[in-house]
């Protein structure tokens, strides 16, 4: 079970760990919460640092897409084989607890508009990333490519969540970003591509996840 700083465990502590509470597992001094006052936050470090997501909506559409639904409300860009589109996020200010020294992640969520009767095919999103930093030259900007494989005999309804992955399961490495940057995000279906190979029209999602890790509850 956690212990609160009693006694028993302040002497084996770290120096970085002291302060007025902490929750420390015995087996791992490195994970711990640690309440900063002067912040009314609890600090984390280590495994205790949570997962942590925000969800981006769309501003405004790119490329050759439609307006489409999946079912009664989930608002998305509908992409035939051939063309290229998709959407612009909202602008988002990195967050404030963001652990600045791990890795983020992007998804994107698409779907078959049309069942489909193919197997070993897959799809291509691309996403178009940039950042700007507050009184700085800009914007940062860097674009990845993710060939998705889809399930074999995709049916129409049936969502597949996929990673932006830059090539490490991460969309963005440590200390890409600091406190206070912007983020711009431009998610798209490569239907163009010659690694798509779905033959039916894919929905995109009108929102993306940003997923982070926090060093600050």
């Amino acid at each position: 079970m956690p212990k609160t700083h009693t006694d028993d465990v302040a002497m084996a502590l770290p120096s970085a760990v002291q302060g007025p509470f902490q929750v420390v597992a015995p087996d791992d001094l490195t994970s711990f919460l640690k309440l900063d006052p002067q912040a009314a936050a609890l600090e984390a470090a280590g495994g205790a640092r949570p997962i942590r997501s925000v969800t981006v909506g769309l501003n405004r559409t790119s490329g050759t897409s439609g307006n489409a639904t999946l079912g009664n409300g989930i608002a998305c860009r509908q992409v035939v084989a051939g063309d290229d589109g998709g959407f612009y996020a909202e602008p988002l200010w990195i967050p404030p607890e963001m652990d600045l020294a791990a890795t983020s992640r992007v998804y994107a969520m698409i779907c078959a508009a049309v069942a489909s009767a193919l197997s070993d095919v897959a799809v291509v999103l691309e996403l178009a990333a940039g950042y700007v930093r507050h009184q700085q030259a800009g914007p940062h900007s860097t674009t990845l490519t993710v060939v998705h494989p889809v399930p074999d005999a995709w049916q129409s309804a049936q969502p597949e969540e996929v990673l932006l992955d830059d090539g490490a399961s991460r969309t963005f490495a440590p200390q890409v970003f600091e406190a206070g940057d912007v983020l711009g995000l431009r998610v798209q279906l490569l239907r163009s591509s010659a690694s798509d190979t779905f033959d039916q029209p894919v929905k995109l999602f009108g929102a993306v996840r940003f997923e982070y890790t926090a060093k600050r509850l």
